[in-house]
């Protein structure tokens, strides 16, 4: 069983865009790949728990995707989720995860519920990649992973990381968790202030940087703007000049034509009257004329016009 065909109806065109598709694994089969995920791009909520899945790879296209299900998989790696920052619940729980990538809670600013339970963690050390998660409401993390389900104060170091979670393992996180957390690790409350300003500063930083270049665009492209209507007018000029050259040269034919009609119809009258004479002085009693004078005055004509 495969995600393949109903990507290809989408493709094709035979079904509408899809914005929410539930690939549960079960009786009727179970997948081992999303191949063909990637053209939804309009996707939202996705659901492929209990599969035998082993990697979201193809996912990292599917970047409106809110909601995810991806538990009970056979899932070692996170890649694929690195592009969906639209994400605000993700569920990987009942995987073979055994760390945290470092870039996932930068990846996924906006996640509110996560649940990493029933995994391979074995080190509190994975769940400082939590830290930017600063809308995390709700996380499952501890339960079900071995390594860190006994460990002593494992919650209070959650609950440090973790500044704005309301419920850990599906308990409520209260003010006296918070207070105990801040007094237990406060080595790790500072090193998480001092993230926080950073990260303020970065933000700081990336909006003016966003600001300047918003400015630098508007006026490059007022820059363009003015550059290309100066072009037109040098273009509409250009094409003037060539217009107005081509009538002047127009004009000029014209002249020299009719200067040498009127030099030909001078001619012509010339000869005229050339023929009118030589009839007065030889007239000819015959009313046929002389074939010999007609095609000598034909070609004298005929040449001259010529």
């Amino acid at each position: 069983m495969s995600a393949h065909r109903s990507a290809d109806r989408q493709r094709n065109g035979d079904a509408p865009a899809v914005d929410e598709l539930r690939l549960r694994g079960g009786d009727a089969g179970r997948l081992r790949t999303l191949d063909g995920l990637p053209s939804l791009t309009k996707l939202r909520l996705l659901d492929v728990s209990g599969n035998l899945l082993t990697s979201l790879a193809p996912l990292a296209q599917c970047s409106s995707l809110t909601e995810l299900d991806a538990s009970r998989n056979m899932l070692a790696c996170l890649n694929g989720l690195r592009g969906l920052g639209s994400l605000t619940r993700c569920d990987l729980s009942g995987n073979v995860l055994e760390h945290v990538p470092a870039w996932f809670g930068q990846a996924m600013p906006r996640l509110e519920e996560l649940s990493l339970a029933h995994n391979q963690l074995s080190s509190l050390r994975e769940l400082r990649a939590l830290r930017p998660l600063r809308h995390l409401h709700r996380l499952s993390v501890l339960r079900g992973n071995a390594g860190l389900e006994g460990l002593p104060n494992a919650r209070s170091f959650v609950i440090t990381h973790c500044a704005e979670l309301q419920q850990l393992e599906e308990q409520p996180v209260t003010m006296a968790e918070v207070q105990e957390a801040v007094a237990r690790h406060p080595k790790e409350l500072e090193a998480l202030s001092k993230e926080l300003a950073a990260a303020a500063k970065q933000i700081a930083a990336l909006e003016a940087a966003a600001v300047r270049q918003a400015e630098e665009h508007a006026a490059a492209l007022e820059a363009a703007a003015e550059a290309a209507e100066a072009r037109g007018r040098g273009h509409a000029r250009a094409q003037l000049g060539a217009l107005e050259a081509a009538l002047a040269e127009a004009r000029r034919q014209r002249a020299l034509s009719e200067a040498q009609l009127s030099g030909t119809r001078a001619e012509l009258h010339e000869a005229l009257g050339l023929v009118a004479a030589a009839r007065l002085q030889h007239p000819n009693p015959n009313p046929n004329p002389n074939p010999t004078l007609t095609l000598t005055l034909t070609l004298t004509l005929t040449l001259t016009l010529t």
